[in-house]
């Protein structure tokens, strides 16, 4: 009869606890380099989507004038444009677009020059684009 101690190794099954915090150290040194710039992309890949959707809502500035038979007039912006009850250019909370110049916006769908440069929460620079008189076409900047 033999001993337990004695049994040949290719007869044990399952993993020695060394092996096993060898393995989850490694994981978790892989997800900790991995990790950081999964965030980083996410917040890039949001702070892209914010930036598209602000510029489509930009060029139905408009048909907003027009429908609501209202010039519109922007000079900065900290905050949503609504008019009446209705956001019609939306404004992420804590970013700011600025218009060098005033963008004006005639009840004809007519639209001054501007130069629109939106800014994030942190203070960069997430987007710069051209407004086009007189068919309100917008454009990205370069």
């Amino acid at each position: 009869m033999q001993s337990r101690h004695c049994v040949p190794l290719r007869l044990r099954a399952g993993f020695t606890l060394l092996e096993m915090l060898v393995v989850l150290t490694l994981m978790g040194l892989l997800i900790g380099m991995v990790a950081p710039s999964y965030i980083n992309r996410l917040d890039a890949t949001e702070q892209q989507f914010r930036v598209d959707e602000y510029r489509a809502s930009l060029t139905q500035l408009p048909r907003w004038a027009m429908v609501r038979n209202e010039a519109i007039r922007l000079d900065a912006q900290s905050e949503s444009l609504i008019l009446g009850d209705q956001v019609v250019l939306d404004l992420p909370e804590g970013w700011r677009a600025v218009f060098d110049p005033p963008l004006r916006i005639s009840t004809t769908q007519i639209c001054s020059s501007s130069a629109v440069k939106l800014w994030n929460a942190s203070g960069e620079l997430a987007g710069s684009y051209s407004v086009i008189a007189p068919d309100c076409r917008v454009e990205i900047a370069e």
